[in-house]
C-alpha cells in the first residue's frame, strides 16, 4: 500500500512535457491585384505650325538671291547723224531683250543684256550687248529705283533699196524696170547709261514687274550716234 502511494506521489511530482505551442495560423494567402497597366500616354499633340511669313519677310529673304532673270520688250530710237554730214530723220524700232543679273552685295549686280530688233526709216536691223553695273535702291520695300551703267555694243544691218521704171515711146513700145538693193553691216562700241523702276508683286515677291530708261552714245561716225529706248517686262530672282 505504501509502495503504491509512493509510486503515485513520484509520479505526480515528474514534471510534465510541455504542451506543443499553438501553431501560428499561416498567413492568409492574399492574392495581389494585378498592377494596373500604364495607361497609353496621351498622343503627343501636333505641334503648331509656324506662323506663314509675311509678304515683307518673303521679299526681305528674296533680296539675298543671287540671280535675276528677265524678259521684255524695248523701243528705241536712232538719233544724230554722221558729223560732217547732212542731218537725218530719227529712225525707231522694237527689239525684245533677254537679261541676266548677278548679285555681287546687296543690291549691285553684274548685268548683261542682249536685245534684237528692228526699226526704220531707213529699214535695219539691230542687235545690242550690255555689260556693265545695275544698283538697285532698296529702301521702300515694293518700289525699287535702280540705276545703271556700262559697255554697249550694237551690230547694225541696214538695207538700202533703188527701184526706177520708165517706159520708152518709139515706134516699138518698150519698158525699162531697174531694182537694186545694198546691205551695210556696223560694229559698233559705246557707253550706256539708264534708270528704272522694279515693282514686286506682294502676292509673289519672286516675280516683278520692271520699267527701264536707257541712253547710249556710239564712238563713231555713222547714223544713230545716239539712240535712246524704253523697256517694259518681267523680272524674275532665284
Amino acid at each position: 500500500m505504501t509502495s503504491g502511494l509512493l509510486i503515485a506521489a513520484l509520479l505526480a511530482s515528474a514534471p510534465t512535457p510541455d504542451a506543443p505551442a499553438p501553431e501560428a495560423p499561416a498567413p492568409a494567402a492574399t492574392t495581389e491585384a494585378p498592377e494596373a497597366e500604364d495607361a497609353p500616354e496621351a498622343e503627343d499633340a501636333p505641334e503648331a505650325k509656324p506662323p506663314k511669313p509675311s509678304p515683307e519677310e518673303r521679299l526681305a529673304f528674296l533680296d539675298q538671291k543671287r540671280i535675276a532673270l528677265n524678259l521684255g520688250v524695248r523701243g528705241y530710237g536712232r538719233f544724230l547723224g554722221p558729223r560732217q554730214g547732212p542731218a537725218i530723220d530719227p529712225a525707231y524700232g522694237a527689239a525684245v531683250e533677254l537679261g541676266l543679273g548677278v548679285r555681287l552685295v546687296r543690291g549691285l549686280y553684274l548685268h548683261t543684256e542682249v536685245d534684237v530688233g528692228a526699226h526704220a526709216l531707213p529699214v535695219g536691223t539691230a542687235g545690242r550687248v550690255f555689260i556693265g553695273a545695275r544698283h538697285e535702291l532698296r529702301m521702300v520695300p515694293w518700289l525699287r529705283p535702280e540705276l545703271s551703267l556700262g559697255y554697249s555694243h550694237a551690230v547694225e544691218a541696214t538695207f538700202e533699196t533703188e527701184v526706177g521704171c520708165g517706159c520708152i515711146k518709139d515706134p516699138g513700145f518698150g519698158f525699162d524696170f531697174d531694182a537694186g538693193a545694198e546691205v551695210s553691216l556696223a560694229s559698233r562700241s559705246g557707253i550706256e547709261a539708264g534708270l528704272g523702276l522694279r515693282l514686286p508683286f506682294k502676292r509673289a515677291p519672286r516675280l516683278s514687274l520692271y520699267l527701264r530708261g536707257d541712253a547710249s552714245y556710239y564712238f563713231d561716225d555713222l547714223p544713230g550716234r545716239l539712240q535712246g529706248g524704253g523697256s517694259l517686262g518681267l523680272s524674275l530672282v532665284f
